[in-house]
Order: structure tokens, then sequence, then C-alpha cells
């Protein structure tokens, strides 16, 4: 198995070497695709170095020198891979030793699978890029803490129960990837989303499940260890998003109602949040009435 690395960059200048080089080491990796997002910083002189360094590191940019995101980044990265496997990894973090060994296995030896998800562990810069991190989160292993079989991946995902699923750990087949949308063009929970489609319309197994694959640094300039960052209008965007795209896929009635109950849930604590009393009461009524009982899991 030959596997396409997507690393999106931006303003990783420090970092994005580390990351290319950990991803070389993997005997799997058939090439590295750095899409350079228009960094503040001296980034894409790296990635252009890194290119000269290797010929299995290639790198793009925007149409135009936009920036788009690290969604439409690793979208771009998909489109110019040229393996039927990809993985992405952040400029920022790195994969460990044997980042594939499990998953590639895996995946190779069930056609009926899409994909492999794995743990991705965490590193800190420092003390208070530590500190940030655990205001808002209690492990600092991202991973499904659930045994779960591909067709109720969807349930666990959406609960929110039982943890999460990080692009360093997941190993996707290109075309089942293309085929649910990609990452959608959101600047935050474009992560959330993909696993979301996935898990709806793709069959994603648990790959190593005792230890992380990968591993991510976090430091004082990630969006999740900034303070005082409000994520309820983001997550009811992302969430409208979904709502918009599960049109006209054969998707359950019953798993719909799940994504609205917690779209419905969203609006009503955002109007609450906002002081919008009159909305928030007409939400917190129409969730209760029809959306609530498809919150809870059996």
């Amino acid at each position: 198995m030959k596997i396409s690395v997507i690393i999106p960059v931006y303003n990783a200048e420090k970092y994005v070497k580390r990351a290319v080089e950990s991803a070389l080491q993997q005997k799997e990796c058939g090439e590295v695709i750095l899409v350079e997002d228009r960094s503040p910083d001296n980034a894409l002189e790296v990635c252009r170095d890194l290119c000269e360094m290797s010929n299995k590191v290639f790198l793009y940019q925007h149409e135009n020198n936009q920036n788009k995101g690290p969604g439409p980044s690793r979208n771009l990265g998909a489109l110019k891979a040229t393996n039927d496997y990809i993985a992405f990894l952040d400029a920022d973090d790195i994969y460990l030793p044997g980042r594939f060994k499990k998953s590639s296995e895996l995946l190779m030896n069930n056609s009926k699978l899409d994909g492999i998800y794995e743990p991705v562990g965490s590193s800190f810069e420092n003390e208070e890029s530590k500190r940030r991190f655990f205001v808002a989160h209690s492990d600092e292993v991202a991973m499904v803490k659930k045994e779960v079989e591909p067709e109720n991946l969807f349930e666990c995902l959406i609960s929110g129960r039982y943890g999460y699923i990080h692009p360093n750990g997941l190993l996707l087949r290109r075309k089942a990837f293309i085929d649910v949308g990609m990452f959608p063009e959101l600047r935050l929970h474009e992560d959330t989303i993909l696993n979301l489609k996935l898990a709806l319309l793709c069959r994603l197994a648990p790959g190593e499940t005792k230890k992380p694959v990968s591993m991510r640094l976090l430091h004082m300039n990630n969006t999740i260890t900034k303070p005082g960052i409000d994520f309820l209008p983001s997550q009811h965007v992302a969430l409208e998003h979904l709502i918009r795209w599960m049109k006209g896929k054969n998707i359950s009635k019953c798993r719909e109602k799940m994504i609205e109950a917690r779209y419905y849930r969203l609006k009503y604590q955002l109007f609450k949040q906002r002081g919008k009393m009159f909305a928030a009461v007409l939400y917190y009524l129409y969730y209760h009435a029809i959306f609530k009982k498809h919150t809870i899991l059996d």
C-alpha cells in the first residue's frame, strides 16, 4: 500500500519540516503533499526547501494564492494525490513510528472498509498551552472511547459521549473521501462534519485502540488553546452545513432526526446566550416536543 500524506500549511514555519520528516519515515508513504495556505510567516520558503530535499514532497497553493483554511487545503491535496489511499497530518504535528502498520493491513485485507481511525496523542509546547487545553478538554488523547461496529459509528459520534476522531488518525480510501464531498468549506469544525459524513455513508473501523499513532503539538497559536473563544456560533453553522448536505442522501429518517435534534438544541443554547429569550424558549419547546427522544441512545 502506498499512501498520499496531505499536510495543510499555515503559519507553521517552525514545525512543518518535522511533520514532513515524520511522514517520510513511514514505509507506506508514497508522497507528501504540502498545501501552503498563504502563510504570514516564512512557511512557503520552508516548503520549497523540503521539495528540493525529497522527490516525494510536492507543493501546491490555492488559485490566486488565496487563504482558504485547513478543510479546502486538505481537499486540494486529495485532488492532487496520486495514490488510492490518503491520510492527513497537520503541519505542527508528527506521525509516530509505525503510524500505518495496523491501519494499512486492515484496509488492505477488507475491501468493504472505507477507512480506519486511530488515537492521536498530545504534546504541549509550554505549561500555559497545556492549561488552556484542559479548560475545555478532559483527555489529551483524541480517540473514540467505545468499541463500535462501523454501522453504529454515526450514533456514537453524534452523541458526543464517546470521544472523537482527529484527522491525524484517519486513513481513508481516496475515492470514499471524494464521494462524500470531502471537507466542508468551514473555518472551524470541518473535521467533525467530515467524520459524521463518513460515518453516515461509509464504513469506518478502529485500528490501533490502545496507543496514539500520531502526536499533535498544542501551542499558543492553536485555535483550541486560545482563551475566550465561543464555539457555539461556529458549531451552529457547521450543523447547518450538515443538514443541507444530507438532503437527497440515502440517510434514515431516524438519523436525520438525530442531526436535527442536535441542531435545534444548539439554536436554543445560542439564542439563550444572546439574551433572546423568546426565541430561545420557542426552540426549547420545539426541541423537547419533537426531537429530544432522538438524542438518547439505546
